[in-house]
């Protein structure tokens, strides 16, 4: 009786120890997953700023190529 329950509980430990390890992977998974998708919305939104930045770059190139337009007419 001594060996099958000192067996019993030992396959207990180690199915205990299972389920918190794929526990831990799982979330390990999603954290990277998450982290992943973090850095794609960081891309995007510097994409998206470096977008915003040439387009006022150009705007001022035109109000000044407008002035100069203006200067020179005068």
């Amino acid at each position: 009786m001594e060996c099958s329950s000192s067996i019993i509980y030992e396959m207990e430990k180690v199915f205990t120890l299972t389920k918190v390890y794929v526990a831990h992977s799982g979330t390990k998974i999603e954290e990277e997953e998450e982290e992943g998708e973090e850095e794609e919305e960081e891309e995007e939104e510097e994409g998206e700023e470096e977008e915003e930045e040439e387009e006022e770059e150009e705007e001022e190139e035109e109000e000044e190529e407008e002035e100069k337009r203006h200067y020179f007419k005068k």
